[in-house]
C-alpha cells in the first residue's frame, strides 16, 4: 500500500517552519482506497509570501485542528505503506520533525516521484510538478493545495506504476538492510567496512583515480543509495562497470564536510560529479537600486549576488529572516522594499561575523583572517593547530560558512593570538 501525501508549509526549514495543510491519498498499487486532508493552525504566522503562493492565510487556519491533534490519523492511515511525495525529502523531513516534537519516532519507507521520473521516463527538461504533468497531460487543479498537488501526484505515480511497476517494487525492498546489489567489482568486505560516521567518500576506478566524491552524514547509508536502483544508464552505468573501491574520510562536521568536498569537485574534477564544473550556488539575493528592493532569485550571466544560495528555496528563506528583522514591506513573493538607510545593515549580513577567528569541532578548525577564509585542519592536544591546508576564497566557500555560522562555536582571536595563531590558550570564546 502507497500514501501518496502533499503538504503546504510555513517555510522550508523542518523543525523552524510549520506545516499548514496535509493530505494523504492511499493507493493499493491499483486504485485510490482512502483519501483525507486538512488545515493545520501553525500555531505561528503566515508570511506574505506563503499566502501568495498557497492561498492559505492566516484566519483559514484559525479555527483548524493542530499538529498533534491530527497525529494519530495520520499515523493510522500511513501505518505499514510507503510514504510516496513528489520531492520526498521535503514532505517526509517536515512531517518526521512535526513528529520528533511530541517525542514519536516516525519512519517509513520512501519513494520520490521526481526521482522515479528520471529514472523511468527520462528526457524531460524538469521534473517540477507543475512542468512534469503538463507535459503528460495531467491535470493540476488547486495548485500548491495539498489536496491539489497530491492528486496530480496520484496520477504521475500511476502513469509510472504502469511503465515499470517492478522497478518500484524493487526500490522499496531495496530499503530493507542488506538487500542492495552490489557493483560487480566492488569487494564486499569494502562496503561492510563502511562507516557511519559522517564525512567524504570517494570512489575509484581499478587504477586508483577517482570517479567521484560525494558527501553525507552516514556514508554507509549514503553509498548504498547509490546501489538501490538499477544501473540504467549514464552516470549510473558508469558507476556500475567502473567502480573498484571506496575510501572514506571522517568529519563528522557538515560545514568542514562541505568545504572540502567543494574544494577536492573544483581541485580533481571526478568524471562523474556533473556539477564540479558548475557553481553549486545558482541562486542569490540581489539589490536593485532602480527598485529599491532586495529580490531572492536565479543569478543571470556573470552577476554578482549580496550573497549566494544553492536552492530558491533556501534564498528566499534567508529573505523572509531579513524582511521579519527590519519590517520590510513585501512586493511580491520573492523581493521585498528595502530603503537606503537599511542597506548597509542589509550588506553586514553578507559577511563574516567575526574577522579574525577560529571555527572549532572536535578538534579540527577552520580560519577566518581579516575576514577572508585562509585555511583549515586539526586541533593537538596540546591546543596548537596542525596539518594545514590553505584555502582560496570564493562565493561558494563563503556561502556555506554564512549558511551554517549560526551552529558553529568561534574562538575569537584577539590582537596577540594573531602575531601567534597556533595557539589557543588565552582565546575568548
Amino acid at each position: 500500500m502507497y500514501s501518496i501525501i502533499d503538504i503546504e508549509t510555513t517555510g522550508v526549514k523542518p523543525g523552524h517552519s510549520k506545516i499548514i495543510e496535509i493530505a494523504i491519498v492511499n493507493h493499493d498499487g491499483e486504485k485510490v482506497v482512502d483519501q483525507w486532508s486538512t488545515l493545520i493552525n501553525p500555531e505561528c504566522s503566515i508570511q506574505y509570501f506563503i499566502t501568495k503562493l498557497t492561498g492559505i492565510n492566516n484566519q483559514m487556519v484559525e479555527d483548524a485542528p493542530k499538529f498533534y491533534e491530527v497525529a494519530k490519523k495520520i499515523v493510522e492511515m500511513t501505518e505499514g505503506n510507503v510514504f510516496v511525495a513528489h520531492n520526498v525529502g521535503f514532505d517526509y523531513g517536515f512531517i518526521k520533525a512535526e513528529f520528533k516534537e511530541l517525542g514519536f519516532e516516525f519512519n517509513r519507507k520512501k519513494l520520490c516521484t521526481v526521482r522515479l521520473g528520471r529514472k523511468l521516463i527520462p528526457g524531460h527538461k524538469s521534473y517540477s510538478l507543475g512542468k512534469i504533468t503538463k507535459e503528460l497531460g495531467i491535470k493540476l487543479n488547486n495548485a500548491h493545495r495539498a489536496m491539489g498537488d497530491t492528486l496530480a501526484t496520484v496520477e504521475l505515480f500511476e502513469r509510472y506504476l504502469a511503465v515499470d511497476k517492478g522497478f518500484i517494487e524493487e526500490q522499496v525492498e531495496a530499503q530493507k538492510a542488506g538487500s542492495l546489489p552490489l557493483p560487480p567489482h566492488i569487494p564486499k568486505e569494502e562496503v561492510d567496512a563502511l562507516t557511519e560516521d559522517g564525512g567524504l567518500y570517494y570512489f575509484h576506478d581499478k587504477d586508483g583515480e577517482l570517479l567521484y566524491v560525494g558527501k553525507a552524514n552516514n556514508i554507509k547509508k549514503r553509498v548504498f543509495q547509490h546501489f538501490a536502483t538499477k544501473p540504467g544508464r549514464g552516470k549510473g552505468l558508469k558507476l556500475h562497470n567502473h567502480l573498484h573501491h571506496i575510501t572514506t574520510e571522517v568529519y563528522n562536521w557538515e560545514l568542514l564536510t562541505l568545504l572540502i568536498e567543494n574544494i577536492e569537485i573544483k581541485t580533481f574534477l571526478p568524471p562523474l560529479n556533473r556539477a564540479g564544473a558548475k557553481t553549486k550556488f545558482p541562486f542569490g539575493i540581489f539589490y536593485s537600486e532602480k527598485l529599491g528592493t532586495l529580490q531572492a532569485r536565479k543569478t543571470q550571466g556573470n552577476e554578482i549576488p549580496l550573497l549566494a544560495f544553492a536552492s530558491k528555496p533556501s534564498a528566499l528563506r534567508k529573505l523572509e529572516k531579513v524582511a521579519t528583522n527590519l519590517s520590510l514591506e513585501w512586493e511580491s513573493v520573492h523581493e521585498v522594499k528595502v530603503k537606503p538607510i537599511h542597506l548597509k545593515i542589509i550588506k553586514s549580513f553578507w559577511e563574516y561575523p567575526k574577522k579574525n577567528c577560529l571555527l572549532v569541532k572536535d578538534k579540527r578548525f577552520i580560519q577566518i583572517e581579516n575576514g577572508i577564509l585562509i585555511r583549515y585542519g586539526k586541533i593537538g592536544d596540546d591546543d596548537q593547530l596542525y596539518d594545514f591546508n590553505q584555502i582560496e576564497e570564493n562565493p561558494e566557500l563563503k556561502a556555506l560558512v554564512l549558511r551554517f555560522w549560526e551552529k558553529q562555536t568561534v574562538i575569537s582571536l584577539d590582537d596577540t593570538h594573531k602575531q601567534h595563531p597556533y595557539i589557543l590558550g588565552h582565546s575568548s570564546i
